[in-house]
C-alpha cells in the first residue's frame, strides 16, 4: 500500500490523468521540458506524435496536433527527437470541442527554447 500513502487526496493534482491539458498548468506562458518523444500508429494506421513532458515533477503525455506540429517544425528542422531536453513554451487558447460544441481551454505552442 506504499503507493496509496504517496497520493495526496487533499488536492486533485494526483488524479488528473496522464495526458497534459491546459487545466494542469498554473502559470502562463508555460515552459515545459520534453523528456522523450515517440511516434505511434493507431488502429486505422494514422500516425501520432506523442511527447513525454515534465510538469510539477510528474511525467505526462502530450500529443501534438497539426497546428502545434507545424510550429514545432519551424523550431526543430531535423526531427522530433531533437526536442528532447528543450522547453516547449505554451499559451492557453480557447478551442471548440467537436463532441460537445463548447469552447474549452487548450494548449498552443508559441516557441521552443
Amino acid at each position: 500500500m506504499d503507493n496509496q500513502q504517496k497520493l495526496n487526496t487533499e488536492k486533485w493534482d494526483d488524479f488528473l490523468g496522464n495526458w497534459l491539458k491546459a487545466d494542469h498548468v498554473k502559470v502562463w506562458p508555460a515552459k515545459i521540458p520534453v523528456v522523450d518523444v515517440r511516434g505511434e500508429l493507431d488502429a486505422k494506421g494514422k500516425s501520432h506524435l506523442i511527447f513525454s513532458v515534465e510538469l510539477s515533477k510528474k511525467i505526462m503525455e502530450w500529443e501534438a496536433n497539426k497546428t502545434n506540429t507545424d510550429v514545432l517544425r519551424k523550431f526543430v528542422k531535423l526531427g522530433p527527437k531533437d526536442l528532447i531536453g528543450k522547453l516547449i513554451v505554451f499559451s492557453k487558447i480557447k478551442v471548440r470541442n467537436p463532441t460537445t460544441g463548447q469552447m474549452v481551454d487548450s494548449l498552443l505552442v508559441d516557441k521552443v527554447e
